[in-house]
């Protein structure tokens, strides 16, 4: 039990810290038509940079001289095998880029961005000294690379309640059809969605999150939790993580006359806050 245990938090450490699995396997790609479905060239797929889920074990890509005519240009060596997924911000290729472009002729800020965002590594041992260079020795060095996806259409998010999820797309056909396929448990887009037409989209999503809130917060006899209607929450705030974290603190709190809930409240709480 203690050694199955201690197993299990060693494995959920090291996805955490080196992965991978760091997004859970959540995330995957349609493989090309050169790819076969089950083939782990496919690698994995994450959400954001590696950098961003990763704190140990990562390379980042070195910056090599390009020689013209007249001046020197650095540029980043990209390796891709591994996938993953764009996410706005937070791009760590960037800031080394920008931090490097203003750094460049000073070597102190050099060696501090080389430590920031290392792109080489080296292994020291010991051997016993009974080891000679007739044994054997083998050094397996195994890692991963990762890439942007640029076809945005191949991406996929793993549903993991799907018949939950496939009646509620069902339900709310008229705002997911356009844009979204629903294959079994995987979730992809149908076409990349145009830059001009997001505002639009994200403001027909909001007004859904606040409209499916609204309905997990109607009470069996049409009246509305006080705990949704209450005046501090304004309309258009009304959102279900806002609600739930309002649910949890009166879950932990005591009642206005300082006495505790029922088994019966604490169990509405506890369903309505379980209903995302």
């Amino acid at each position: 039990m203690i050694k199955t245990k201690r197993e299990s938090l060693e494995q959920f450490i090291k996805e955490q810290l080196i992965g991978p699995g760091g997004c859970k396997g959540l995330y995957s790609l349609k493989p090309s038509a050169s790819e076969d479905e089950n083939s782990e060239e496919l690698g994995e797929v994450v959400s954001t940079t590696p950098g961003s889920i990763y704190s140990s074990a990562i390379l980042f890509p070195p910056k090599k001289e390009i020689k013209t005519e007249g001046f020197v240009e650095q540029e980043n060596s990209i390796v891709t095998e591994t996938i993953e997924t764009p996410k706005d911000g937070n791009d760590q290729e960037t800031e080394l880029e920008e931090i490097t472009d203003t750094s460049q002729n000073d070597d102190e800020d050099l060696n501090s961005l080389s430590r920031r965002f290392p792109s080489s590594m080296g292994v020291s041992c010991c051997l016993d000294s009974g080891f000679s260079n007739d044994n054997d020795l083998k050094i397996i060095v195994s890692g991963r690379y990762y890439t942007k996806v640029e076809q945005y259409t191949r991406l996929e998010v793993i549903v993991e309640e799907q018949e939950e999820f496939e009646s509620f797309f069902k339900k709310n056909a008229d705002v997911f059809n356009e844009l979204f396929v629903l294959e079994r448990n995987k979730l992809s887009l149908r076409h990349t969605i145009p830059q001009s037409q997001l505002p639009s989209y994200k403001e027909n999503l909001r007004a859904l999150n606040i409209k499916i809130t609204a309905e997990i917060a109607q009470n069996p006899d049409g009246s509305v939790d006080p705990i949704f209607a209450d005046v501090t929450f304004k309309e258009q705030y009304r959102y279900f993580s806002s609600y739930k974290e309002r649910l949890f603190k009166n879950l932990s709190s005591l009642k206005g006359s300082e006495s505790y809930l029922t088994v019966h409240e604490a169990e509405v709480i506890k369903k309505r806050i379980g209903s995302n």
